[in-house]
């Protein structure tokens, strides 16, 4: 049973979201991203979803040029019994382009928050790693979750 919902009864909708991030990638180099995760609320417990994302450099920093990539990854969470707050996971690809050659590497991101979450991202292969803070708005297609005067 969760403490927090927005409508009478668990129920299951598709969703789109939209979110903004900021990140440090421990190489004193700030990085913001953008992204839309396309995904599916199940009955206030679980979600999956597709995301695909761009992040890159605030501010061009000679050293870490290649540190720019797109993003595709299948993330999925749960509400751990206390909805709106979640935290979960996903694995995908990213795509870098160094000297005008494409490489992809794979990826993996931990996220928790309500809103705003807290994210943690590693490319394998790569060896990059960044810490950071991401801003979402679910946007409910079931339009019972959009009224939060329930």
């Amino acid at each position: 049973m969760s403490n927090f919902t927005l409508a009478s009864e668990p129920q299951s909708t598709f969703y789109l979201s939209p979110g903004i991030q900021i990140s440090w990638n421990f190489c004193s180099s700030i990085l913001v991203g953008v992204k839309i995760s396309f995904g599916k609320m199940v009955e206030e417990e679980y979600y999956y979803n597709l995301t695909i994302g761009r992040k890159s450099l605030l501010g061009k920093n000679k050293l870490h040029t290649d540190s720019d990539y797109l993003y595709c990854e299948i993330q999925g969470g749960s509400f751990l019994g206390y909805y709106p707050l979640s935290a979960g996971a996903g694995l995908g690809a990213t795509i870098f382009t160094e000297n005008k050659k494409i490489n992809v590497y794979p990826k993996l991101t931990l996220f928790g928050g309500a809103g705003i979450f807290m994210t943690f991202d590693y490319i394998s292969g790569k060896n990059f790693t960044d810490i950071g803070l991401e801003a979402v708005l679910p946007i409910a297609f079931d339009e019972s979750y959009r009224n939060l005067r329930q």
